[in-house]
């Protein structure tokens, strides 16, 4: 039993379901709650900012009577959120829709503007940079392999035949990481805002308005949620441009924002 519920929610916990290592379900004479194990108690101001934004349709953890989102026990910290059931609504649109709205209300309205000379755009170009040289890398050592060998599979086919797209889209992205560079440089800063990080169907409820499982939120471009959205998508029918213009409708990005998309879906 996690002694905090009882000492900080005041619920007594009437049986426990561990559903994984981090996740257990807690069923109470009332209520049914989840808790997570997190990693630190970092999220407990940026629990605090989501709140402050008063986009509601995110499912904040509960406060404990300290008045805490994140609480402490055995040296480990934990949230306890309110449990929602499971719907069976195959509403891909709708869902979709409805998640770009709300990501795009979150970012238009946690915005910081940070200094271009700030180490978090050095960290991005560095991450981009070497992502980029890693696979070319990966490439490049596949193509000497392959150009030795005197059978070649179906796979191995695949592969000699589009080496050269995928080398050009590297090139690309590295012309779009340069471009982010240059516009942020022009600008003198960039913003950030906080992203959910976190897009899954299943996180998605209709029905309650809300969207679950937010502890993967934090301070990042806007177009990282985009690119998210973008690279889960798993259903080859859906075509994701009405959605990206829903988003735009409601928050713009700059133009470094769209060079940072763009060299992420070259990227990955």
């Amino acid at each position: 039993m996690f002694r905090f519920i009882k000492n900080k929610y005041n619920i007594d916990d009437l049986a426990e379901i561990k559903l994984s290592n981090n996740v257990t379900k807690i069923n109470s004479k009332d209520n049914t709650y989840i808790v997570k194990k997190v990693n630190s108690d970092d999220l407990e101001t940026l629990f605090t900012r989501l709140y402050l934004s008063h986009v509601d349709n995110f499912n904040l953890p509960l406060r404990g009577n300290n008045n805490k989102y994140v609480q402490i026990e055995n040296d480990s910290y934990y949230i306890l959120y309110k449990y929602y059931h499971d719907e069976k609504i195959l509403g891909y649109d709708l869902k979709l829709s409805f998640y770009v709205k709300k990501i795009a209300e979150l970012h238009k309205k946690t915005y910081i503007n940070i200094n271009s000379n700030d180490n978090y755009l050095e960290s991005i170009l560095n991450y981009l940079d070497d992502k980029i040289k890693e696979l070319s890398s990966i490439l490049n050592s596949r193509m000497e392999v392959e150009e030795r060998k005197d059978y070649h599979s179906p796979n191995n086919w695949y592969f000699l035949l589009h080496y050269q797209k995928m080398m050009n889209a590297l090139m690309e992205a590295s012309n779009h990481v340069l471009n982010l560079e240059n516009e942020v440089k022009n600008q003198k800063n960039m913003r950030l805002c906080l992203t959910y990080q976190n897009f899954d169907f299943e996180h998605i409820l209709l029905k309650q308005e809300k969207i679950i499982s937010i502890e993967n939120v934090g301070f990042n471009l806007a177009s990282l949620d985009i690119y998210n959205l973008i690279s889960k998508l798993n259903i080859n029918y859906l075509n994701v441009t009405p959605y990206i213009n829903e988003y735009l409708k409601i928050n713009p990005l700059n133009n470094y924002e769209k060079e940072y998309l763009m060299a992420m879906l070259y990227i990955f």
